[in-house]
Order: structure tokens, then C-alpha cells, then sequence
């Protein structure tokens, strides 16, 4: 009997030990989510007006919305999201920081919510604003700030500030913007493909950027370790209805040259595992200086 009830008591002490062990964890992950948001009062000129409300994955379609299958396929992990009111009460900015698997699944999330006429603003690493919104990332983490007045830029970048420097991710952005040449670089156009909804992966880590050509834009794609090499750039960038016209292997480095169906010049080189294809109204010297650019910028950015 003695035994029955020390057993008891045993299996009883060690429920409420997993029980408070597993509280514990549930809590420190939440606290330390929402440590990541301003606190009540250290908003200058705002007060939260709120507790943060913070979710996962199994919840994403609940916050997210229509974007939540973009962010699912590409690493979406976490999320934390308040409310703040200005002390005259005539604003209002919503802040949100979002946690992904990696810094390139970040960047890609934060060049899909990138629209058209989007502003980039002086946030390190990098940041923009699409009218209300101020977007940024750094590491794994992309914030938004959203305000509820188009005016009130300079409390988004304060509110943005804020957030970043609560931020101590130690990879601040994926090494392949390193890779792209500055000089006639479009500001603002660096992006990543998303994951699509099946989550084949052979697309991802496929960077790009815009550059000036005369009166024309082109862009250039890189991609680390590619999958399929010139093969995986012919399907797509050149496709059933284009045309390949030369191809060039020297030592290791292939290139070839092509015409889409829209008729712009598609040159793709492969050296040291790099993938490097411009597509657009240019020529083919200015698009393969272009390519040994950023080539030489790779081999440096890799030997880092």
C-alpha cells in the first residue's frame, strides 16, 4: 500500500514538473518574441495601447491572410504583432516582426511585399515604404510598420528603428547581394524567387537586380550552386519559343547567347558554380562585362 502510494506521488510530481517545464518553455518563446516590439512607453510620442499578440505557423492564415501561403512555402516561423496610439490619440501604428527560417527566405518575403512605386529609406540593412507601410529586413526577420496616417513617415522609420535595434541577428543579409555590381544599378530592385506553392526548391536562391541600359532596363540573375546550370537558364529565360544561337566552354566557363520571345538578348555564363544571365535590350559585350562583374565580385564575397 506504503509502495502503490509513493508510486503515486512520484508519477504525480513528475507530471507537474513536465507541466510547468513545458509552461515554461511556451513562455520564454513568447517573451522573448514580443521583446522584440517596443515596450509600453519606450515608443517616443506613443503608447501601446495593447498586449502583443504572437502566433505561428498553425495560425499564419488567421493573421496573414491572402499573403499566407507566400510566406508558409518560403520559411514563414513566427510572428509578433501591437498596436501603439499617439498621446494626442490622432495616430495610430500597427508593428509587426516576422521570424523566418533563413536570411534568403527573409529577403525573398521582403522583395514580394515590395510594390511598384515603393521608397527605400535609410535603414540598415535595407528598408522601403509602400505609402503607409515601412517594410524592412535584417537576417531572418522582416518588420513591418504601418501607420494609420500617409504622412507620418518619420514616426514608421522611428518605429522601424526601434524594432531593429532590438534585432541581433548576426547574418544581416544574404551574402548574394554582395555579389551584384553598384554601378548602373536601379535602386530598390534586388529580389529573390519565392518557393512556389508545391515547395520545389530548384528556384530558390535565384537573386536578381535591374540595371540602366541607355534608355532600356535589363536584369540580371544570379544564382549560387544552380541547379541545371545553362540548361536551367535556357527553360527560363529563353523557353519553347525562343532561341539559342551560341555556345561558348573555355577551361570550366560556359556561356551561350539567345533571344527570348519578346526579342531581347538573353546571355548566360556558369563559372565556379556561379550562374550569372542578363536579360534585356542590350548588347552582348555590355551584358558579359556585366557578368565578369559580378563573377569577380562572387570569387571575393566567397573567399570572405
Amino acid at each position: 500500500m506504503r509502495f502503490a502510494s509513493l508510486r503515486y506521488e512520484i508519477a504525480t510530481l513528475t507530471l507537474l514538473l513536465f507541466v510547468s517545464c513545458s509552461s515554461q518553455e511556451s513562455k520564454t518563446s513568447d517573451d522573448t518574441l514580443g521583446g522584440l516590439l517596443p515596450g509600453q512607453s519606450e515608443l517616443s510620442g506613443y503608447v501601446r495601447t495593447a498586449t502583443p499578440i504572437s502566433y505561428n505557423r498553425d495560425k499564419a492564415w488567421d493573421h496573414l491572410g491572402a499573403n499566407a501561403d507566400k510566406m508558409l512555402y518560403n520559411g514563414f516561423q513566427q510572428a509578433t504583432t501591437a498596436t501603439y496610439t499617439s498621446t494626442d490619440k490622432a495616430r495610430t501604428l500597427t508593428l509587426e516582426i516576422m521570424q523566418f527560417t533563413e536570411p534568403v527566405r527573409a529577403f525573398a518575403i521582403f522583395g514580394f511585399l515590395r510594390q511598384p512605386g515603393a521608397r527605400p529609406v535609410e535603414l540598415q540593412p535595407q528598408g522601403y515604404i509602400n505609402r503607409d507601410t515601412l517594410v524592412f529586413v535584417k537576417g531572418v526577420h522582416v518588420g513591418r510598420v504601418i501607420g494609420s496616417n500617409p504622412k507620418s513617415e518619420t514616426d514608421l522609420i522611428q518605429a522601424a528603428k526601434a524594432m531593429l535595434g532590438k534585432l541581433t541577428d548576426s547574418v544581416m543579409a544574404p551574402a548574394q547581394l554582395q555579389m551584384f555590381p553598384r554601378e548602373d544599378m536601379l535602386p530598390n530592385t534586388q529580389s529573390v524567387t519565392l518557393d512556389d506553392i508545391e515547395g520545389q526548391t530548384h528556384r530558390s536562391n535565384l537573386f536578381s537586380a535591374k540595371y540602366l541600359s541607355g534608355s532600356d532596363t535589363v536584369q540580371l540573375f544570379l544564382q549560387l550552386d544552380p541547379y541545371g546550370g545553362p540548361t536551367f537558364a535556357v527553360s527560363e529565360f529563353i523557353g519553347k519559343k525562343g532561341q539559342v544561337k551560341n555556345y561558348l566552354m573555355d577551361c570550366g566557363y560556359q556561356a551561350l547567347t539567345g533571344q527570348n520571345d519578346q526579342g531581347q538578348l538573353v546571355f548566360c555564363a556558369l563559372d565556379k558554380n556561379v550562374l550569372c544571365t542578363v536579360v534585356g535590350r542590350i548588347d552582348q559585350k555590355a551584358a558579359q562585362d556585366l557578368v565578369n562583374k559580378a563573377f569577380a565580385l562572387a570569387a571575393k564575397t566567397r573567399q570572405m
